[in-house]
């Protein structure tokens, strides 16, 4: 699996406790990245190298930056200073024509083929994301919703702050180690902005056993 715009590895650690070998990719270090790591720009290297990943992956998984799409930059009114990385993304990885995921948040032009949120699989954190599948496709998991946002069950997991409902807002601060425990990232090694912009590895575990079983 090639890994793009991979981060500290939220989404890696999901794909890897499927059975995936991971290769990550990021324009920047990644010094906690769990797995192989090439810093490069992942844009450019769908666009040089289309032969070399084809040769030597199975399947690619994306997840673009979301600041330009995320609700703060909408209610901030400062979408335009982050790029839009979907539409060159999805270009490169037709061309290169393996199977793969986008992964990005509400709001952004990805197609919904696979909506996941942390409450179908019982996590703290309430998480919605979208996933564009090429190539192959799979069905979301059932619900299992546990609770409201406002009851205090949930935290609020961002780059600067994990926090809790006090039943009127996300008004009680927590810890890092409760947002990791909340994510399903308990004992990883991340900054807290790296935690807040890494998907629950329960997302991606569940795509990757699907994914396998359909090559």
């Amino acid at each position: 699996m090639l890994d793009l715009f991979c981060c500290a590895g939220g989404a890696a650690r999901g794909y890897a406790s499927a059975g995936w070998d991971l290769v990550g990719v990021d324009i920047a270090p990644q010094p906690r990245y769990p797995f192989r790591f090439i810093q490069a720009d992942a844009v450019r290297l769908l666009r040089m190298a289309p032969g070399l990943i084809r040769a030597n992956f199975d399947a690619i998984h994306a997840s673009p930056p979301c600041q330009r799409f995320s609700q703060c930059t909408q209610v901030s009114g400062n979408a335009d200073d982050w790029p839009d990385l979907v539409a060159p993304i999805r270009a490169g990885l037709k061309a290169i024509g393996l199977p793969y995921v986008i992964e990005n948040v509400p709001g952004a032009p990805v197609r919904g083929d696979l909506i996941l949120d942390g409450a179908a699989f019982g996590l703290g954190v309430r998480r919605r994301r979208l996933f564009e599948l090429g190539g192959w496709f799979c069905m979301s998991p059932p619900p299992n919703v546990l609770g409201s946002m406002t009851t205090g069950h949930y935290v609020s997991v961002t780059t600067t702050a994990t926090q809790q409902s006090d039943g009127k807002g996300w008004a009680v601060s927590r810890g890092k180690a409760v947002g990791l425990q909340a994510m399903g990232l308990a004992g990883a090694e991340m900054t807290h902005h790296e935690l807040g912009e890494a998907i629950p590895p329960a997302y991606t575990n569940y795509i990757g056993e699907r994914l396998r079983s359909r090559l």
